[in-house]
């Protein structure tokens, strides 16, 4: 078959397609439709419009040229990387450059690369693949360069292969080596720290939750035994109750009869105390009938004066028998003290003898 231009096998077994043109001496041919015949010969003729061409078709052989594919520049953000000995990505010609280094920042770049085959470049096709990112060969036809955007960090293998100028897929794999570089937080040195970060977090929990834990067991504890006291010493309570009513019925008893003012005066003295610690057991059991919310706190307003006056007169006998002066002198609203009392407190005058 003919096109405009070039003469086509088709295999119709294998249904394989060689075309022959620019590059197999039918250089500026326009073939005309239909003037193609096959002779007794076995050759076949096909017109054009500067003549004719004759072949045989067993003796038609593909002339293929292994054009060699070279890589012809390297970009950064779109500018071409120089050849310097220092600072630069390249020390030499990217064609005869092993491998190339990244940093992190340079996550732009653009590879060229070209096949060697004079005779009709424009027809030329080409395939690239990065092995480690690209899961397949990339077809981008006669376009001849690649660009990569904000690769991960590895170790990456570009290979790029070609057609000549017949469409013909050519033993010309080339590939070069790219690494890519991580940053300080993507460094190995980085994720260690991250590591130990990551156990002393899960370290610190773990103690704050251990504490925590033995903190609860020893509120625990301590309630338990608060309960076990404020037991106990509400047991002992209900116990003293009954001794000291036993003795407060006496007391009673012998204030009401008419007896010496002194006795009394002790006697009356023993009953205050007694109301005292009475008062107090009272409060014991009060206390754990408030911590059974079995009662509730009840605040009320007093008069301070007559309660430091109370509490004080239960020392005055004691102070009297150590030689010591102790007064409690009332002041009344007319002494300009609201109801208020002052305790006056002498220390005992040793004599010298």
């Amino acid at each position: 078959m003919t096109t405009e231009n070039s003469i086509v096998k088709f295999n119709k077994k294998t249904s394989k397609i060689e075309a022959f043109g620019k590059g197999n001496e039918l250089e500026n041919v326009e073939f005309s439709e239909a003037s193609a015949c096959l002779q007794s010969s076995g050759e076949i003729c096909v017109g054009s419009k500067s003549g004719f061409y004759s072949f045989k078709p067993d003796m038609v052989h593909r002339r293929v040229i292994q054009a060699p594919l070279v890589f012809t520049k390297l970009l950064l953000f779109n500018k071409e990387v120089e050849i310097k000995e220092e600072g630069s990505l390249l020390k030499e010609e990217i064609d005869k450059t092993p491998q190339i280094v990244f940093n992190h920042k340079q996550n732009v770049f653009t590879i060229e690369f070209a096949t060697l085959d004079m005779r009709a470049p424009e027809k030329i096709q080409y395939a690239y693949k990065l092995d480690g990112f690209d899961p397949e060969w990339n077809n981008v036809q006669s376009k001849h360069f690649a660009t990569y955007t904000a690769l991960p960090p590895g170790t990456y293998k570009f290979r790029v292969k070609s057609t000549d100028s017949e469409g013909v897929w050519l033993d010309n794999e080339r590939q070069i080596e790219l690494r890519i570089l991580p940053s300080f937080w993507q460094s190995g040195f980085a994720k260690f720290i991250y590591f130990l970060l990551v156990i002393g977090l899960f370290l610190t929990t773990l103690y704050i939750f251990i504490t925590i834990f033995k903190l609860k067991n020893n509120v625990t504890l301590e309630k338990q035994m608060t309960d076990m006291k404020l037991r106990f010493f509400t047991d002992i309570s209900h116990e003293l109750r009954t001794p000291l009513t036993l003795i407060s019925l006496p007391v009673d008893s012998i204030l009401q009869e008419d007896i010496d003012p002194n006795i009394k005066e002790q006697l009356t003295l023993v009953r205050r105390n007694l109301d005292r610690v009475m008062g107090l057991i009272n409060q014991i059991l009060d206390f754990r009938k408030i911590q059974n919310n079995k009662m509730r706190l009840t605040v009320e307003e007093v008069d301070f004066g007559d309660f430091v006056r109370i509490c004080s007169s239960n020392f005055v006998e004691i102070a009297h028998t150590k030689n010591i002066a102790f007064d409690i002198i009332e002041w009344g609203e007319d002494m300009g003290g609201h109801g208020a009392v002052r305790i006056h407190i002498v220390e005992p005058v040793v004599e010298r003898i």
